[in-house]
């Protein structure tokens, strides 16, 4: 009964990243391997196309590093992804993730900080830059609860460039689904001054199958809302895809 599940969801969600996939998705929570011990090698790899009118192939490439102790947490993720339309380079998009954590010894909440750059044209800005510090609260069946505060500066396609003070709330949850693991991530960046004009929020979750110890696939799925998107763009972005992480 697991293989066949696993089997239609693969087949199913391979069918949809091919003509939805538009940006890529990188799960934090997922890659960060919170409250286990060890270093953590991973690569992960996207591929998509379709022909007929065009012909368009997507390429995406991840690699992660994590290092957990009994007293820290460290990790980063280094992404990039392209384009070609008529084998010709269209899109390039990149991202990368650091973050530390110290673990108090409360064992109710850790304190954390994060940086993050990404270049991405699919969400019509050219670079936004994060820096964050807060607390990860410990609920609930290994939910977790996070706060922070985090500085963001964005430059859009046409040049406009912005900053801004955000607090950053975000809820984790992972679930166990036909033997296979699902993480649920949401997601809520108000404006320190505007907190119901000026936000963001995020969906993220991701489905990993396992096929062996070294070997997993993994479906992505985001959803997120900017009510004051750069460059008039949508307000709304949703991508789905599926990818092959590869650990080492």
């Amino acid at each position: 009964m697991r293989k066949l599940i696993n089997r239609f969801l693969l087949v199913l969600f391979s069918f949809l990243s091919s003509e939805i996939y538009s940006q890529a998705i990188v799960d934090i929570e997922q890659i960060r391997k919170n409250g286990e011990i060890g270093i953590f090698k991973s690569a992960d790899l996207l591929l998509a196309s379709s022909s007929g009118n065009e012909d368009r192939s997507d390429i995406e490439l991840g690699i992660n590093y994590v290092n957990n102790s009994d007293k820290n947490e460290f990790m980063v993720t280094i992404n990039k992804s392209e384009r070609k339309k008529d084998k010709a380079i269209e899109d390039e998009a990149f991202f990368t993730h650091i973050r530390y954590l110290k673990k108090l010894p409360n064992n109710k909440f850790d304190v954390e900080g994060y940086v993050q750059r990404s270049e991405n044209p699919f969400q019509s800005y050219s670079i936004r830059d994060i820096a964050g510090i807060g607390l990860r609260f410990k609920l609930f069946q290994n939910s977790k609860f996070g706060v922070s505060v985090l500085d963001e500066k964005e430059e859009s396609l046409l040049g406009i460039k912005t900053a801004t003070t955000r607090v950053n709330f975000y809820l984790s949850r992972p679930f166990v689904f036909a033997e296979n693991n699902l993480n649920i991530s949401l997601f809520y960046q108000p404006k320190v001054t505007s907190f119901s004009e000026d936000y963001k929020t995020s969906l993220v979750a991701t489905y990993k199958i396992e096929i062996s110890e070294l070997f997993n696939i993994k479906i992505n799925y985001s959803n997120s809302l900017d009510s004051m998107p750069p460059d008039n763009a949508s307000k709304r972005d949703s991508s789905i895809s599926t990818s092959f992480e590869y650990k080492f």
